[in-house]
C-alpha cells in the first residue's frame, strides 16, 4: 500500500521540478525575446544573456557602453538593464583608480530617484579571451543575483535608460 502512494508523491514532485525549470514567463515583451534569441560570439554576453533568460524578466545588453561623468567618461564591456537594477562589466585594470559605478551610472541615468541599484562585475581579461572557467562562474554569480532580486525597475524605464545610452 505503501509503495503506490511514494510513487505517486514522487511523481507530482518531479513534475513540480520539471514545471518549475521549463515555464515561461507569465508576459514577455518583444524586445525580451529579440534579446533571448540573439547568438553571439562574445562569451560575455552570451553568459550575461543565458542567466537573464534563465530568470525569465525584462532586459536589456549593451556591448561596449560609454558613460559621460564629470572628468572624462566611464567605459564598460557589457551593461545589462535588469528589472532587478544596473549591472556593469568593465575590464580590470591595475591603473584604474577605484570607482564608485553607482554614483556614474546615477547621476547619468536617473539624477532624481532616491534610490538606484547598480552593481559592478570587473573582468581580468577582455571579453574575448576571458577563459571558460571565468564565464562559467560569472554567469552563476549573476544568476543567483537576478534571482534574488526584486524587480524595481519597469520596462519602460530600462529601455528609456537603453535610449539615453546609445
Amino acid at each position: 500500500m505503501m509503495a503506490p502512494l511514494f510513487l505517486i508523491a514522487l511523481l507530482v514532485f518531479l513534475c513540480s521540478v520539471l514545471w518549475r525549470m521549463f515555464r515561461r514567463p507569465q508576459k514577455e515583451t518583444s524586445v525580451q525575446v529579440f534579446t533571448q534569441k540573439v547568438v553571439s560570439q562574445n562569451p560575455l554576453e552570451r553568459a550575461v544573456s543565458e542567466a537573464c533568460s534563465v530568470d525569465g524578466r525584462y532586459y536589456r545588453i549593451l556591448l561596449n557602453a560609454v558613460i559621460p561623468k564629470e572628468r572624462g567618461l566611464e567605459r564598460f564591456e557589457l551593461l545589462l538593464l535588469h528589472e532587478t537594477g544596473v549591472y556593469a562589466f568593465a575590464r580590470r585594470s591595475l591603473l584604474k583608480k577605484q570607482r564608485n559605478v553607482t554614483e556614474v551610472l546615477q547621476k547619468f541615468l536617473d539624477p532624481d530617484a532616491s534610490e538606484f541599484l547598480a552593481f559592478d562585475f570587473l573582468v581580468s581579461k577582455t571579453s574575448s579571451t576571458i577563459s571558460p572557467k571565468e564565464i562559467l562562474e560569472l554567469g552563476g554569480e549573476l544568476e543567483q543575483m537576478l534571482q534574488m532580486g526584486k524587480s524595481v525597475y519597469t520596462a519602460e524605464k530600462l529601455e528609456t535608460w537603453a535610449e539615453k545610452i546609445k
